[in-house]
């Protein structure tokens, strides 16, 4: 009764090995109680950690809808601008301080649109029946399964250069995470319409969890509130 989310870790080698490990994070009760992540299984094969996991919450299949494509732009965008960078330090290290092949830092260039594309790939969500899962990150990867039931706060994030590509964040808060400042679940660079339509699902399948039904007017009601 406690579980809140179900963590999912593989490095970049685990997941060539085809291993995974697998953290519950908990919500204590009461003044004092103690919210954490306990790690269930270190290391293993990752269908058995995957049955394992469904024994503890039985969600489906694990399929990610992927972030809008025009992230991947944007990915490209930014990587080039950070090896641009690094070849502005380059030559000014060489022209101040020492002489150095700053320029053959030109070749990072050429591993620009695959960092962006693995950025890309490896960035999701989902909706199994009763849950919402997320999954982030290429060299530790993580994917949150977090039950309907669990969801306390959802919150839509939008940074300055997000909206210049009309996208957003949808950050799933449960008890044993931290908002803003969690590395916890959440759904990273979708469209900004798509944005609000899974935040208005989230909404309605923690309402539906809790058995609270609203009518179509007073929802629209509470939303321009």
């Amino acid at each position: 009764e406690k579980i809140q989310t179900l963590v999912i870790e593989e490095n970049v080698l685990m997941r060539y090995f085809g291993y995974a490990s697998l953290s519950i994070e908990t919500a204590g009760y009461g003044p004092g109680a103690e919210t954490g992540s306990a790690s269930a299984v270190p290391l293993a094969k990752r269908a058995d950690l995957l049955e394992l996991a469904r024994n503890v919450e039985a969600f489906g299949e694990l399929e990610f809808e992927r972030p809008a494509p025009k992230a991947r732009r944007r990915y490209t965008f930014r990587y080039g601008i950070a090896v641009t960078a690094l070849l502005g330090v380059g030559l000014g290290v060489s022209q101040l301080l020492t002489p150095i092949p700053w320029y053959g830092l030109v070749v990072l260039y050429a591993f620009v649109p695959f960092a962006a594309r693995k950025k890309w790939q490896h960035r999701g969500w989902g909706l199994p029946d009763g849950y919402i899962v997320t999954r982030n990150g290429f060299w530790r990867r993580q994917t949150h399964v977090v039950p309907n039931i669990r969801v306390q706060t959802i919150i839509d994030r939008r940074t300055i250069f997000q909206r210049r590509w009309h996208l957003g964040t949808l950050i799933v808060d449960t008890a044993s995470s931290g908002g803003f400042v969690s590395q916890g679940p959440q759904a990273i660079d979708i469209d900004e319409e798509e944005t609000e339509k899974l935040r208005e699902t989230v909404s309605s399948r923690l309402l539906g969890a809790l058995g609270i039904k609203l009518d179509a007017d007073t929802y629209s009601a509470e939303e321009s509130a």
